[in-house]
Order: C-alpha cells, then sequence, then structure tokens
C-alpha cells in the first residue's frame, strides 16, 4: 500500500509537472522524457532475461503492448477470453511499459512451444519480472514467474532536463 501511494504522489507531480507554462526552453518534453525512461527500462530487462533481445528479432514472434491489445477488441466484436486474459495481465503499477511477445509457428527447446508468450515489466521497487505465459483452452495461463532484482532507473538519471 505504501508503494502505491509513493507511486500515485510520483504520478501527480510529474502531471503538476508537465502542466506548468513556465517550463524553460532547455527542458524537454514529457512524451521524450517518457520514451527515454521506457528505452532505458527495456535495456535493464533484457539485462536480466538477455534472450528477449534475441527472442524480438526473430521472425515469428510478434510484439505487443497495451494499447495494442485494446485496439484488437473492437474488430473482434464479441467477447474474447483469450484477448481479456492478455489485457488483465497488463494491470497493476510498474514502472515503464509493459510489453509481451509471443512466439507464433516454430518450436524451440530453449523458448517453448508455439503460442508461447512472454510478458516483462520494472516493479516500482526495480525488480525485472518476466511472466511466462501459454495459450490454454480459453485464456492464457501463466507458467513460470522469473524475477530479478533491476537498476532503479529515473529520470533524472537519464536526462536533468526532464525533471526541471
Amino acid at each position: 500500500m505504501r508503494k502505491f501511494l509513493l507511486f500515485s504522489v510520483f504520478v501527480i507531480i510529474l502531471s503538476f509537472h508537465s502542466l506548468n507554462h513556465d517550463v524553460s526552453a532547455n527542458s524537454q518534453s514529457f512524451d521524450y522524457c517518457m520514451e527515454r525512461l521506457n528505452k532505458e527500462i527495456q535495456k535493464d530487462i533484457e539485462s536480466s532475461f538477455p534472450f528477449l533481445k534475441e527472442l524480438k528479432e526473430k521472425d515469428y514472434t510478434m510484439s505487443y503492448h497495451y494499447d495494442d491489445l485494446i485496439k484488437m477488441k473492437a474488430p473482434i466484436g464479441k467477447v474474447d477470453t483469450h484477448l481479456n486474459s492478455l489485457i488483465s495481465l497488463f494491470h497493476g503499477t510498474s514502472i515503464g511499459d509493459r510489453q509481451l511477445i509471443i512466439t507464433s509457428d516454430k518450436y524451440s527447446q530453449k523458448w517453448g512451444d508455439a503460442f508461447t508468450g512472454y510478458i516483462f515489466y520494472k516493479k516500482i521497487d526495480g525488480t525485472n519480472v518476466l511472466l511466462k505465459i501459454k495459450k490454454g483452452e480459453k485464456a492464457w495461463i501463466v507458467v513460470k514467474q522469473n524475477k530479478v532484482r533491476g537498476k532503479l532507473v529515473t529520470l533524472e538519471q537519464i536526462d536533468k532536463k526532464c525533471v526541471d
């Protein structure tokens, strides 16, 4: 609960900071800063789970963000339990964006069967999390969870202009 409150205060401060019209000419845009933060977070997660970088580069993998999954709901036009189960795995607090990779059509002993997925993110305490998921009959199921202590990445570390 305490971590959630700290995170909420941080979000409120960032929100008020982005509304401040007296921002100096040297300060960076909020979108630019958040993009840089996400890139640094992804690099740290990949350092904890190196096979993710290799997996992202394969032709038979598909990569998704939360917005991608939400955009899929409308064209389907009906309740899809598989899609809803993926979306629910994106809920919760984290630093930066959660990402999903799904292997599509090739088998690899290293990565598992086709229709294996990996969701990865950084918890607000800096822990890097990797969820291995499998497509079940009606929903995606978490079959393995790995946690590794990662670096705590802040906007100030990335670019001091982001917090001016």
